[in-house]
């Protein structure tokens, strides 16, 4: 029952949204990336899809997209004092942090027949990432936070 309430699509998709200013001779260009998920529940060993819009205003083309799946885990040395309050957790700041990359995909110019982004245009594509299995995320504790969260980059 709690798995089928905890993975329904949401109602408008959660994003995260990054731009790179490209400075040529003649113009100034941007790289605007946005990558969506329709769900915030995602199950370890499953596949995760991610929407992904690219839009190039630069005079180059992008000839790499990688996303990539993060664990986040965040250390305190103290329990703060609205550490059960779960509405203030989001105000601790960590006296300790891990990133560790746990997944990603890559897509090149020319492989899988992608041409890149070319100059003075976008381009939209679903991607499937690998959550590895055995990966759990641990609630907001006294000391401790686990999380997931998505990383792109592009390479003109």
């Amino acid at each position: 029952m709690i798995a089928e309430r905890t993975l329904i699509n949401l109602p408008n998709p959660l994003t995260a949204y990054d731009e790179l200013e490209l400075p040529s001779a003649r113009e100034t260009g941007i790289i605007k990336l946005t990558a969506g998920l329709h769900r915030q529940t995602w199950l370890s060993g499953i596949n995760i899809w991610v929407d992904v819009h690219i839009s190039n205003t630069s005079t180059k083309t992008v000839r790499k997209l990688e996303v990539q799946l993060e664990k986040i885990t965040l250390f305190y040395d103290h329990s703060g004092a609205s550490a059960l309050a779960k509405d203030n957790v989001h105000l601790r700041l960590p006296d300790r942090k891990d990133m560790q990359i746990v997944s990603s995909w890559v897509l090149k110019k020319s492989s899988r027949g992608w041409k890149g982004v070319v100059p003075k245009s976008s381009e939209v594509r679903t991607i499937e990432i690998d959550v590895p299995r055995g990966l759990v995320t641990v609630n907001t504790g006294t000391q401790l936070d686990s999380a997931r969260s998505l990383g792109h980059v592009s390479s003109p």
